[in-house]
């Protein structure tokens, strides 16, 4: 796309900001977070006491990463690692996907977690570094996604098939962009997401019957569609090809040029 890509760092502006420096007021230790032995970090208020045994998670964590650390701090609760620009709950839901056999005897307490805050855990993860666990956040990011956040990271991160899933997802579904997507995507990315609605609308609607509708304005015949997932194979390979034109992006050369239907 034309206009510059977000930054990694930049995607939990779709969540709620609000990072600052600890402030005066007297922490508190977490509830199950705060171990007899181990690092203490303070996010926000809290303060976490984590078994130094269970930061060695990711040799490739660069060395300005707050886990990173070896000095002395972190030592005693006067003297915490602070975690300045993370929030205490962004730092207890990633302690919850890292440790939770640990702490619960169960994983199941991610598998219900939202879009928010599988991609709460995973700008902290990008941000630092931590290879062996971006994978699986990924997955489950990926699975819950909403369109927009697909084509935010696909952009930010340099993931194509997110961008290009995610510009599917809403170029083929039935409601048009809402005013908070397109606040989200920008003008720019809305407008194009609109041209190429319209272009994949004709070629991909074919009529199945014409049903009448009744509305306060009046009555009218309207042509009811096939599903998409009924489109033939060409059909197919031309909505990539608007894609391709309208937003500039690579040649999809993944293979499986199957659309699916994302309304279902």
């Amino acid at each position: 796309m034309v206009r510059p890509a977000p930054q990694v760092t930049q995607i939990p502006a779709l969540l709620a900001s609000g990072y600052g420096q600890c402030n005066p007021v007297e922490p508190v230790r977490h509830n199950m977070y705060y171990f007899e032995d181990g690092v203490v970090f303070r996010a926000d208020d809290t303060l976490f006491k984590i078994p130094r045994y269970m930061l060695n998670i990711d040799k490739e964590i660069p060395a300005e990463s707050p886990l990173f650390n070896k000095g002395r701090k972190g030592v005693s609760d006067e003297n915490p690692i602070i975690l300045a620009d993370v929030s205490a709950d962004e730092f207890l839901l990633l302690l919850k996907l890292l440790y939770p056999k640990t702490v619960f005897g169960s994983v199941s307490l991610v598998t219900s977690w939202s879009e928010s805050e599988w991609l709460s855990v995973f700008e902290l993860a990008t941000k630092w570094n931590m290879q062996s666990i971006l994978k699986a956040i990924k997955e489950h990011l990926y699975a819950c996604a909403s369109p927009v956040t697909k084509i935010l990271i696909g952009q930010a991160a340099g993931f194509p098939d997110w961008l290009r899933r995610g510009l599917i997802e809403l170029c083929l579904r039935q409601e048009p962009l809402t005013l908070t997507e397109a606040t989200q995507l920008g003008v720019e990315d809305a407008v194009k997401i609109a041209l190429a609605r319209e272009k994949i609308r004709s070629i991909a609607n074919v009529p199945k019957s014409v049903k009448y509708h009744e509305s306060k304005y009046g009555g009218c015949y309207i042509h009811e569609s096939e599903p998409r997932s009924l489109m033939p194979y060409s059909q197919h390979r031309m909505i990539h090809h608007i894609l391709d034109e309208t937003f500039n992006l690579k040649a999809y050369d993944n293979g499986d040029l199957h659309i699916g239907n994302p309304d279902q």
